[in-house]
């Protein structure tokens, strides 16, 4: 059991090392892998059965006698906007790659609790595509004319000669490239198996692409689900045998 302790203490996540400047004593504790999993999956639990809030008091009083360390409801606070943060950066990232599998957990676990803030947030930043009416029209400078190069101008009646076709068509094209800001979840399937999501989805409609994107976040939601679970079962399984211990040495 001496050796798992000295092990434990060692396991620091590098983005918590703190330095030993004064201005850091607020929140010179350091939280370790099991931690960081207590805070996400109490984090969880906590707002499922009070709705998502932000009262870290309360959630102190929640979840600070099932953390294996003991932490203020301040520096809990801090970590869980640390989290947040970090989240939103790795969300920003369509190559993630993680350097094991505690940070790989730590992401699928801060995805349940962030992704819809996350996806509402970069729906708003993005600029709303064109309307349907502007695809293949021809774009003319403020000054320039355009009736020349229309079919029912005067010009010299070739207005749908192929260099307009040529044109509108890669005008069509640019209106109809994949965006894959506005569909998170189908371009991290895409990127999970190496392709490109740009490549192959550029051209497809938007009606097909949301109902892509639905059903790609179903499946990550299922997936995400398991993972949970599967960490509820490590974790009862790690209880059981450290009771087991205590049994042998008692």
């Amino acid at each position: 059991i001496e050796m798992i302790k000295n092990n434990d203490t060692q396991t620091v996540s590098e983005e918590e090392e703190v330095h030993a400047s004064p201005s850091h004593n607020k929140f010179a504790k350091v939280f370790r892998e099991e931690d960081e999993i207590g805070v996400l999956e109490g984090l969880y639990v906590y707002w499922k059965c009070n709705g998502v809030n932000h009262e870290w008091k309360k959630y102190h009083d929640f979840i600070k006698d099932d953390l294996p360390h003991h932490f203020s409801s301040t520096q809990l606070s801090e970590k869980i906007r640390r989290l947040r943060l970090k989240f939103q950066s790795n969300s920003r990232n369509n190559n993630i790659h993680f350097r094991n599998a505690h940070e790989s957990l730590v992401f699928d676990l801060s995805k349940k609790l962030w992704e819809q803030e996350f996806i509402s947030t970069s729906t708003n930043t993005t600029p709303p595509p064109p309307p349907p009416s502007d695809v293949g029209r021809k774009i003319c400078d403020g000054d320039a004319d355009c009736d020349a190069d229309d079919g029912d101008g005067d010009g010299d009646g070739d207005g749908d000669g192929d260099g307009d076709g040529e044109d509108s068509m890669k005008i069509a094209s640019k209106k109809q490239e994949f965006d894959a800001a506005s569909f998170p979840h189908i371009s991290a399937l895409f990127d999970r198996f190496g392709f490109s999501a740009s490549k192959y989805l550029t051209g497809v409609n938007n009606k097909k692409l949301k109902k892509l994107e639905k059903q790609s976040r179903k499946l990550i939601m299922q997936e995400n689900q398991l993972l949970l679970e599967e960490m509820l079962l490590r974790k009862k399984q790690c209880a059981l045998v450290v009771s087991a211990f205590k049994k042998c040495n008692s």
